[in-house]
């Protein structure tokens, strides 16, 4: 929705808040969503963080970023850890 739309992080967490609260809309995963919406305000794009949040019951997550992900992730505390695959 950011670069799609032009929509700043503050409406787009608006829009899948709005979402979650109604009754007669499927959500996927609602607990990934949540969770990923408190990530994103913490800096991960939305993105990012609902990857990340999609492996929250696992010990760990992979990923062949250049670390700038598992490095933000580290310095915001956020579990899974990510290990980055060179």
């Amino acid at each position: 929705m950011r670069g799609k739309y032009n929509m700043k992080p503050p409406m787009i967490i608006g829009v899948y808040q709005h979402m979650l609260s109604m009754a007669n809309f499927t959500i996927e995963d609602r607990p990934a969503l949540i969770m990923a919406l408190t990530s994103y305000q913490q800096g991960p794009s939305f993105t990012d963080a609902l990857h990340h949040a999609s492996y929250r019951t696992s010990g760990s997550m992979a990923s062949f970023d250049d670390r700038k992900f598992a490095r933000r992730v580290a310095a915001l505390g956020l579990r899974p850890p990510v290990v980055v695959l060179l």
